[in-house]
């Protein structure tokens, strides 16, 4: 699904709102919580899951092939773990 996949499903779902204020609604809750996750914080969306920023160090590590030693720097990604609802609803059998 895409960003604007949302936006129409949203829409439809609320006729009351303009498509434009609808896709307002989204951009502002994905820049929200962009600016959560670089600021390192945690943002729990019950039922759904979790979204943690996960923080490696840099370290020395070397090519097998050559035995160079090779700088890895730091990086930063983000940990998604899915929520109890979630979880048992794309498990049931």
């Amino acid at each position: 699904m895409k960003r604007s996949d949302l936006v129409e499903f949203l829409w439809k779902k609320n006729k009351d709102l303009t498509y434009n204020e609808v896709e307002k609604i989204v951009r502002v809750t994905f820049a929200f919580m962009s600016e959560n996750l670089k600021e390192n914080n945690r943002i729990e969306l019950r039922g759904f899951g979790i979204f943690e920023p996960r923080n490696k160090i840099a370290y020395l590590a070397h090519n097998p092939k050559t035995g160079e030693k090779i700088n890895i720097s730091s990086s930063s990604s983000v940990n998604f773990k899915l929520g109890k609802d979630l979880f048992k609803s794309l498990n049931q059998n």
